[in-house]
């Protein structure tokens, strides 16, 4: 497929602007809200206090998600201006891009710490970040045959 990342690029796009449409439309149309927020429900628990808010409603994820669907689309849009110069990471560095939100959110689970929404954000953005730049790269290198995905 030709235009892989342009169709990833727009589905983060697309979602980032659903996530702050459902705030926004609550007061004037809150069926359409309502649907917004359940079509993000089964991928974030949605919980008000780890949730940025504007217009006095809380987005449709939480600070986390944001930070991930942020952090992926910011990475497609670089790396579709530099992607002939970039090989990408290695499995092992992304890992390390996934572990500041997995360490914060282990203590979360299992102490009384409770992490700020920037926290959270920041350490969402790394994983949007490193699932750019693990499988970005690896698609690219992909053999595709010919036929298939066009």
């Amino acid at each position: 497929m030709k235009h892989w990342l342009l169709y990833f690029n727009l589905f983060f796009f697309i979602v980032l602007i659903l996530i702050f449409l459902a705030p926004l439309l609550a007061g004037k149309f809150p069926k359409l809200s309502a649907t917004i927020y359940i079509i993000f429900s089964p991928t974030c628990h949605q919980l008000a206090r780890k949730s940025f808010f504007i217009a006095g409603h809380k987005l449709a994820v939480c600070s986390r998600c944001l930070g991930i669907y942020t952090g992926a689309l910011i990475t497609g849009l670089f790396y579709a201006l530099f992607r002939r110069s970039v090989n990408g990471i290695s499995a092992a560095a992304f890992i390390l891009f996934l572990l500041p939100a997995a360490i914060d959110g282990s203590l979360q689970a299992f102490t009384v710490y409770e992490s700020m929404n920037i926290i959270r954000f920041i350490t969402g953005g790394l994983v949007g970040i490193g699932f750019a730049m693990f499988v970005y790269p690896a698609l690219d290198r992909y053999p595709y045959p010919v036929g298939s995905w066009e």
